[in-house]
């Protein structure tokens, strides 16, 4: 339960300052390793899953620290699964089941793969947690005073500096501007789509479902993932659509 003193009706910058510092203290050496001294990167004994793992919960490890550290100031209305449990779990594992249905190529495994994928989903499901706890899970709510269009702005811009070392990597300065021209707006754009489908929902899950679709779409643009990502669409729509409104305050735990 929160803390019965009452929340704050402004922004308390002091929040959203620690839950970044704290997520970039975390991830931003992770990146490093990875994105400029990749040789470490994959000498360290650790399994790939489990370093991306360690990577992407910077965020998250952030996100649970500062709901604990300002439990008595931060209006909190977005939980893991929101008022909808079972709701915001078919929002993520109906059109993975279809995707394990259709099947990934996948050279790495020899062709193409089905069971893999349900193996994908839940490695997916749990890196984007760490990263949506910390975006939509804690600061969507800190910021809320702001309104929209500059909470989604500034929400993007610091999901965007989390990324520094992956900005960065292998570009001269002429390439990292191009590449800042189109990946700023995009993050800002993916910030607004996604806050709105969590605020309709109030789930973190939610906003890990469009996320990793996000990811899926980047890294395996088949045929199959964008059939399959059209005709989940529609059926986002429709449960985003029909989700039962959530009380303006929750106060239930993650």
């Amino acid at each position: 339960m929160r803390d019965a003193a009452a929340p704050s009706t402004g922004v308390h910058w002091r929040a959203v300052l620690t839950v970044f510092v704290l997520a970039c203290a975390w991830s931003w050496p992770w990146f490093w390793l990875r994105d400029m001294q990749p040789e470490l990167w994959r000498g360290l004994a650790l399994p790939h899953p489990l370093k991306n793992l360690l990577l992407m919960w910077g965020p998250g490890i952030a996100a649970l620290v500062c709901l604990r550290l300002f439990r008595a100031t931060h209006r909190r209305t977005v939980t893991l699964g929101g008022e909808r449990w079972r709701w915001a779990l078919a929002f993520y594992a109906v059109p993975m089941a279809a995707l394990a249905a259709v099947g990934l190529d996948s050279p790495e495994f020899g062709g193409r793969v089905h069971a893999m994928v349900g193996v994908l989903a839940v490695i997916g499901l749990l890196n984007m947690l760490g990263e949506e706890l910390g975006w939509r899970g804690f600061l969507q709510d800190a910021l809320r005073p702001l309104g929209r269009l500059p909470r989604y702005t500034l929400i993007g811009l610091l999901w965007a500096a989390w990324h520094f070392t992956n900005l960065f990597a292998g570009r001269d300065a002429g390439e990292l501007a191009v590449y800042l021209a189109w990946y700023l707006p995009m993050t800002i754009l993916l910030s607004a789509l996604i806050g709105e489908a969590t605020d309709r929902s109030r789930a973190v899950l939610v906003a890990a479902t469009l996320h990793a679709w996000v990811n899926l779409l980047w890294e395996f643009a088949q045929p199959g993932v964008f059939a399959v990502f059209a005709a989940a669409l529609p059926f986002w729509a429709v449960l985003l659509w029909r989700w039962p409104r959530a009380p303006a305050d929750v106060t239930a735990a993650a």
